[in-house]
């Protein structure tokens, strides 16, 4: 990331100074919006294990809470290019479906996002980073051939918050609740790969969602 930003925006936090901060991620959304990423890396039982409590969006076609159904439905798509005539690639269909699955797990897209976050403010001792209290979005995968070449794009979103460390230790009225984030983060990894030249393209997405206290 770009280290005057990432000042900037731990001198903010420390400043306790949210719509500047806002206002920061917004104007620089060219950078924040996409944060270049290593390819994903996960193994294939880490995957399944993924799976099993995932929402999933194939093509547009919605498996909620029915792993195997898409775990068919992916390697029927991707069977369906890879036995097309007009496919180049060397892969088989099998190994793509493996290489897409692994692409759509959430253990690191959502490290990746968390680690990436944390960096911007991890100079702030009174607030803490962690996961938001929303049902996350599915994942959305899209399979397709194009000249030849079996490609796919992975989306993946996690939300997080920023926390004072007084909202969270004292209790409001005595009373213990939830505390709402100081700043609310909606990240975005987005992993594009052309399956035939093995070339991948993976970034992260930080935005402030408008509706953000």
């Amino acid at each position: 990331m770009n280290p005057h930003l990432v000042a900037r925006a731990q001198e903010l936090c420390v400043a306790n100074d949210r719509e500047e901060l806002k206002a920061l991620f917004a104007n620089y959304y060219e950078h924040f919006g996409a944060i270049p990423l290593d390819d994903s890396d996960v193994t294939d039982s880490q995957a399944i294990n993924d799976l099993v409590r995932e929402n999933v969006i194939l093509n547009g076609v919605t498996f909620f809470g029915h792993s195997q159904q898409f775990l068919k439905a992916l390697r029927r798509v991707v069977d369906v290019w890879a036995s097309s005539l007009e496919y180049t690639g060397a892969l088989t269909a099998s190994e793509i479906s493996q290489r897409v699955l692994r692409k759509a797990s959430r253990t690191t897209s959502g490290s990746d996002s968390y680690f990436t976050v944390q960096q911007l403010f991890s100079a702030d001792e009174n607030y803490l980073l962690k996961p938001r209290g929303f049902a996350l979005p599915p994942i959305e995968v899209d399979v397709y051939l194009s000249d030849g070449c079996i490609h796919s794009k992975v989306t993946c979103t996690n939300l997080y918050g920023l926390y004072s460390m007084d909202d969270i230790d004292c209790p409001t009225d005595g009373v213990l609740k939830p505390p709402k984030p100081w700043l609310s983060l909606d990240t975005t990894v987005v992993e594009e790969t052309n399956h035939n030249t093995c070339q991948n393209v993976r970034h992260l997405e930080i935005i402030i969602p408008e509706d953000a206290d």
